[in-house]
């Protein structure tokens, strides 16, 4: 009889994915347009500041407010047909973001 070792972590990280699309659906129910956002990219950033509509991260200004649903910093590609970078959303913590990667 195999052993195989359980991961209820695994289990978990499954659970969690699952409830990305609905979460997802949620945000455009409230007029986010949220294609061409990498959800799995996320990540929470903390140690950020907010001053005169961009966002700092040790004196550097990184970001800046788009009527204040986000902050964002983007690129255009080569012929600026394409747009890509990151979107910081503000959390209930002061100073914290979630950090994702978007290209459109």
């Amino acid at each position: 009889m195999n052993k195989m070792k359980l991961y209820p972590e695994a289990k978990k990280i499954a659970s969690l994915l699952s409830r990305i699309p609905v979460l997802v659906e949620r945000m455009k129910a409230s007029g986010l347009c949220t294609d061409g956002i990498d959800w799995f990219s996320a990540k929470l950033v903390s140690g950020l500041s907010e001053k005169d509509w961009y966002l700092w991260e040790d004196g550097h200004r990184i970001a800046e407010d788009t009527d204040g649903q986000y902050y964002v910093c983007q690129w255009t590609g080569y012929c600026e047909d394409e747009y890509y970078g990151y979107l910081y959303f503000k959390t209930d913590v002061p100073g914290q973001f979630v950090k994702v990667y978007y290209e459109c």
